[in-house]
């Protein structure tokens, strides 16, 4: 019998940050489902609701094979993003990503979550590298990620495709320094 993952729950201040279910569908709806939320995004604006739960179930199938977590950023309860790990290699790194309802957006709840799901693979994970891409004119994103501690380390040219096309993204990584240990002590 295999052993039931319990999915992390965080509060931050203002946020929670729980399962997305099929529940959430309209309120995920509305950020898959936007241009403006879309616009530097790795996929097209989603055109039905159904789709969403495919994208549910994507962030359960990898929270279940332990390959990554996604969480929902909700507000009240209302859920008015998601934020998570595509990719999450324990002890080393992780590659994080997040969205947002352009009706929340230049409010903090993006630095605030970003930073809590930090906190949550800096202790949990013991990661030590966190890295995010950011579409190039995507200022917003790059904001908080600075805000975060991360640093641009450069432009990958045709690093990934998507949209139809090759796209460039800029690197960001941010290191977790309190978890090296010196060599010669």
């Amino acid at each position: 019998m295999s052993k039931t993952l319990e999915f992390p729950k965080i509060e931050t201040t203002r946020l929670k940050l729980d399962r997305i279910t099929v529940e959430q569908t309209d309120d995920l709806f509305l950020v898959y489902g936007n241009a403006e939320a879309m616009k530097y995004y790795d996929i097209d604006k989603l055109t039905k609701k159904d789709q969403c739960r495919e994208i549910i179930e994507l962030y359960q199938k990898r929270f279940e094979t332990n390959n990554g977590i996604r969480w929902g950023i909700f507000l009240d309860s209302k859920l008015i993003g998601t934020c998570g790990y595509n990719r999450i290699n324990p002890k080393r790194k992780a590659t994080i990503g997040y969205d947002l309802n352009p009706s929340f957006w230049k409010q903090g709840f993006a630095t605030e979550a970003v930073q809590a799901i930090i906190d949550f693979a800096t202790f949990e994970y013991e990661v030590h590298r966190i890295e995010a891409f950011v579409t190039p004119g995507n200022v917003d994103s790059e904001r908080v990620l600075k805000k975060c501690g991360f640093e641009k380390e450069g432009l990958l040219r045709d690093v990934h495709f998507f949209k139809g096309r090759f796209q460039d993204q800029y690197l960001y990584a941010r290191i977790n320094t309190s978890m090296v240990k010196p060599i010669n002590r």
